[in-house]
């Protein structure tokens, strides 16, 4: 049984469809990401992810908001990218407030890219578009 405060995955898919990054994502890639992540509670003034640390698990930030060098961040992949170059963090992410993260390790996150080439293009797009702009 579920605590009341936990999100159900359907939840999760719909908070998971306001951020940008997963933009070009069908509603089933939604739901898989839902599914495969798991809800952490990081409180005001907790680190959810240090600079220099390695890339472990992938952070989707869900609700709240964090800071990264000044810049506030809601509603966001907090490491997409180190993620997916197997890198390290470059930066430090603070919560300002408490925050809901949907936390997917990594190489579960590869797995799932690999099994799925609809998201790793959903992705691609959304990459190419920063790029464009």
């Amino acid at each position: 049984m579920r605590p009341d405060n936990m999100l159900k995955t359907i939840e999760k898919a719909l908070l998971l469809q306001e951020i940008d990054f997963l933009r070009f994502a069908s509603a089933d890639h939604l739901m898989q990401l839902a599914e495969a992540g798991r809800e952490e509670i990081f409180k005001k003034g907790d680190t959810i992810t240090r600079a220099g640390e390695p890339s472990l698990n992938f952070y989707i930030l869900l609700l709240g908001r964090a800071s990264c060098e000044g810049t506030l961040l809601e509603k966001s992949a907090v490491n997409l990218c180190s993620c997916l170059a197997s890198a390290g963090q470059e930066s430090s992410y603070v919560c300002m407030e408490d925050c809901t993260v949907l936390t997917l390790p990594t190489a579960d996150l590869m797995d799932l890219l690999a099994g799925e080439p609809e998201l790793s293009l959903a992705l691609l797009k959304y990459f190419a578009s920063k790029q464009l702009k």
